[in-house]
């Protein structure tokens, strides 16, 4: 608080919040008056066994398959009067780049359906 929005902003990443649980429309709120960036992408936790030790991975998904709550996020954005930019992070590790392109293709498909809804 009390740093002027012009030089200080949030690069929120709903994927990330959505895996540490942070509701999102509270997390918005809370950043409303810096929000400046969004980074667009759904991530899952997977539990790895490995030589008998537990270990969790976050692996990129494409929207709508992973932790984030789309509808939730939209809702939060209208309430904040978000109208900045966003940033869809492609992170499909290990994929050829052709495909990676498609799956990218395929989450901007997804928000201007989320989009038309709202």
């Amino acid at each position: 608080k009390g740093f002027d929005p012009q030089h200080i902003g949030i690069f929120a990443d709903p994927g990330h919040l959505s895996i540490c649980g942070e509701p999102i429309e509270m997390a918005l709120n809370i950043v409303k008056e810096y929000l400046s960036v969004l980074a667009f992408k759904d991530l899952v936790r997977q539990r790895v066994i490995q030589n008998g030790k537990t270990s969790w991975r976050t692996r990129t998904v494409r929207l709508g398959e992973g932790f984030g709550d789309w509808a939730a996020l939209m809702r939060g954005l209208e309430q904040v009067g978000f109208d900045g930019p966003i940033s869809f992070h492609s992170e499909y590790s290990g994929e050829p780049v052709d495909t990676v392109i498609d799956l990218a293709r395929t989450d901007v498909r997804f928000f201007k359906a989320l989009q038309a809804e709202n």
